[in-house]
Parts: structure tokens; sequence; C-alpha cells
């Protein structure tokens, strides 16, 4: 210590030795009890085995050559990117990082009304008769069709009556004049049912005659009976149509129906290839020369899965890995030439269970159940209720449909919990599901699990359900124009 006076004349005392504080923390080692020739030899030991250690663990190669991953394109090549999964949040499968954070505020604003307009029927019958007398009488809408001309709450096209039945009780009808607060989010329904239309016909061809007319009516009467329409060109209204037809049904509505409004359909194929292929579409009834192809728009149209009924307690457990199937798939093939090819590539395969022979109940759980992944191919449409069973089941499901628009794709990240194969290459699909992982199937499994709840219809609809998440599809596409509805 060294003695120092300051101006005021009182001594103080510095301390001339170094500083306490030092420039690194290897200082304060050396300042320490702890700096032993011991100690450092020891603390070198560790971190050399620390280094070692990474080096070899981040050589480790992958359980296989070339993941489906890689060749699919679902992530970056970085072998790691996979398996990052496993440390995300739980929302990881979503796209948006706030999805929770704009669902509560959908749950609070949005609003969705519905007109009260109908189509009489019989009337409607009776007018395309005397337009068309050279249609076949088989063609021909009768009063017993007529009565049955009601959707089914079960079957392939159910989930057509079950949204609009629930958006009936939940929601209030359209009145001509109506003031409300700006805040709240508002999407009009026009509840024309296109399945109930279909029921009336036997054939494909009148059918769609029928359905397109019937429509056309309905959206008449909602242009000219109300003014929310013109406001908004159409762009905050929506309608569903469960059936095969899909968006085509307004195919001789006003155009804005054609170009702005969201279709709720299960019919999401944006390449057109089921309609240019049908041959009902040359009739000029119902497709005018040089009109274009109607088909499914990913950007503004939103893909439903078919209503499939089920009880939780069948759902059951799924068998451990390694599974007695690396895939399945039960179902129809006649008339499906994909579904053919399938059957006859992998029919009596030790590693697949695939045939068109009918199981039901309890041995069809089971088949699932013991299978690793679940093959969805592409039916008499794009949409099959076998993507349906896959989420109710817990089974990794293998989409094989080209330029399918898979339910919630603007929400969800669908390469984290199922497989697409393109229709071209379901010779290779054994190699492909094969090379994946143990690990990989594990987090695809476990993704799956996560969104299942979206993906599910109860009997009263739930938060998060397959119900509210068509709204809430519905709510994110109608609020950019909102402003327009206070004009």
């Amino acid at each position: 210590f060294s003695r120092a006076q300051d101006p005021s004349g009182c001594c103080i005392f510095l301390d001339t030795r170094r500083e306490v504080s030092p420039a690194c923390p290897w200082d304060v080692l050396k300042m320490s009890r702890l700096y032993t020739r011991r100690n450092v030899a020891l603390l070198f030991a560790i971190a050399s085995v620390w280094t070692l250690f990474g080096f070899f663990v981040g050589r480790q190669p992958h359980h296989h050559q070339s993941s489906f991953l890689d060749r699919s394109q679902h992530v970056t090549n970085n072998r790691g990117a996979f398996r990052l999964w496993v440390s995300e949040e739980k929302d990881s499968i979503y796209l948006a990082p706030n999805f929770l954070e704009e669902y509560a505020t959908f749950e609070e604003r949005f609003m969705a009304l519905w007109y009260p307009t109908d189509v009489d029927m019989k009337s409607l019958a009776d007018f395309l008769k005397a337009r068309n007398q050279n249609l076949p009488s088989r063609w021909r809408v009768t009063d017993q069709r007529l009565s049955r001309a009601r959707v089914q709450s079960t079957g392939t096209y159910a989930a057509e009556r079950y949204v609009v039945d629930n958006l009936r009780t939940r929601f209030q009808p359209v009145k001509r004049r109506s003031t409300m607060e700006a805040k709240v989010v508002r999407a009009y329904f026009m509840p024309f049912s296109c399945t109930a239309f279909r029921n009336t016909q036997v054939k494909r061809a009148p059918v769609q005659i029928f359905s397109q007319e019937a429509v056309n009516r309905f959206v008449y009467n909602v242009l000219h009976d109300y003014p929310f329409f013109n406001k908004s060109n159409g762009v905050d209204h929506f309608y569903i149509c469960a059936h095969d037809m899909g968006t085509e049904i307004a195919r001789s509505s006003a155009e804005q129906i054609l170009l702005n409004s969201i279709g709720v359909v299960q019919t999401a194929d944006f390449s057109s290839f089921d309609a240019r292929r049908s041959h009902w579409n040359g009739i000029p009834q119902v497709k005018a020369p040089g009109q274009t192809w109607q088909t499914f728009s990913p950007h503004k149209d939103i893909a439903i899965l078919p209503l499939v009924r089920f009880d939780e307690a069948m759902v059951g457990k799924r068998a451990p890995w390694p599974h007695r199937y690396l895939g399945m798939f039960i179902g129809s093939s006649g008339g499906r030439q994909l579904r053919q090819r399938l059957i006859n590539l992998y029919r009596g395969s030790a590693d697949f269970l695939i045939t068109n022979a009918t199981i039901r109940g309890p041995k069809y759980i089971q088949a699932i159940h013991q299978s690793r992944y679940c093959i969805v191919p592409r039916g008499m449409c794009i949409f099959t209720p076998r993507l349906a069973e896959a989420f109710i089941y817990g089974c990794v499901p293998v989409i094989v449909a080209d330029y399918y628009a898979p339910p919630l794709s603007s929400i969800l990240s669908w390469s984290k919990f199922a497989v697409f194969i393109r229709e071209d290459n379901i010779e290779n699909m054994h190699q492909i599901l094969s090379s994946i992982s143990h690990q990989d199937w594990q987090m695809l499994s476990s993704n799956l699990m996560l969104a299942r709840k979206h993906f599910i219809y109860h009997e009263r609809p739930r938060k998060f359900d397959h119900f509210n998440m068509i709204l809430f599809q519905i709510y994110l596409r109608v609020k950019s124009f909102s402003y327009l509805q206070n004009f």
C-alpha cells in the first residue's frame, strides 16, 4: 500500500497491487485457490474428451443413406433439421408462430350470417323440363326424387349437412338492414345444398344441369334482395359443397361467385383433372362453349375432410415399432385407375396390406393399428375418407394424389406429419417408406397426434376442431376485406 493525501488533507491508502477486475476468466482462475497444476491438467483432459465426443457424434451417419426428407425436399438438406423439431414447442406444426393469438382473436371477432333464402326445387324442375325438351326422360326430376332431396347425416357427403346445421344453430340469419360494431369481422353464408340437388337425380349429367341452375337462382335472389354482396363484390361470401362437383356448382352463377367467393369443398383439386376428363362437361347445358374450366383455387377456396363418424372408445392403441405392415390400404378400386395400379403392384407383398376386399369394423381398425403408414390414394375424385381415418386412428398418412390441396395447408406444415408420393412414383413406394428411420417416423407420428384435434368432427363442435378450423380459415380470408363492409 502507498500513502497519499487528498485535497482536503485527509490521508488515504491506495492499493498498488493488480486490479481485482481481471481482463479474462483465465486470470480469475490463476488468482483463485483452485489454480494448481493438478486442476489445470484435469480441466484440459475434460475439454479434450468433450471435443472428441462431439466430433465423433457429429460424424455419425443416419440409419438410412438417403432419407425421404432429402428426396421429397420437405426440409433443407441439413441432417439435423428434422431432429430439431424434437426440441421445438408443441405449436411447431403451425406455419405461423402466432397461431394461438390469431385464433383467440378469431373467437372474439368473427361472426357468420346466413341468408334465409331458399330455392323452390319443384318450380325449378318444371322450368328445366320446359326449357330442355330434348333431355332423356330418365333425366327428368320427379316428385319422388324431390322428396329425397336431403343431405344424409352419414356417408361421404355428410360434412355438408353438419356444417350447415351448426352454422344455422350458432349464428343469426341475415337481415336486409343491419348495423354492427366495426371491430366485428363478418362473413356471409349462402346455404344452398348442392348435395341435396344431387339427390334429385340418378345420372351425373342431369345432376350438374339441375344443381348449377338451382345455385344460379339462389345467387340471383341474394344479389337482388340484399345489399351486402354488392358492397364487397362477394369476397366475404362463402358456400359449402361436399359433393364431387365442388366449385363447379357455381359455374352458371354470377362471375363474382366464381372469382371472389369462398368455396368450402372436399374436391380440392387445383389441376381440374377430374373435371376435364368428365363426359358431362361436354354437354352445352353444363359447360357453355368457350367457358374456362372451373377449378379449386387454393388461394381463396377451402378444402375440408369428409365427416367420418367414430366411437372414441374404439380408437384403441397402435402397435409398437416395428409394425406388422409397412403400409396398408383397404378400399374399392372400381373405376379408379391409380388404386388398381397400387393393388396390382403390392398385392401379396409381405410388407403391405393392400386389397380391395371388404373389411370393416374392428378388423379394419386393427389393420390400421398394425400398419406403420396408411396409404391414401385418390379415388373417383381427389379426396377420400381414408385421410380422415388416418387422423382418427393416429396412422401417418401417405398421400398419393397429385395437385391435391390438403385441408389446413395454409395453417399447418403437412410435411411434419405426412408423406407425399407422386402418382407416377408409386412403384418406388416400398423403397421410400422403408428408408424412413425409426426416429423420423416417431417425429411424424407425434406431430400427427398434435395435429389430430384439427381434423376431427365432434357431435357438438369444440375449440380447435375441424368445424372451427373451417371458420378460422374463412376469418383469415375475410378480415383483409372487412373495410368494404363499412362503405
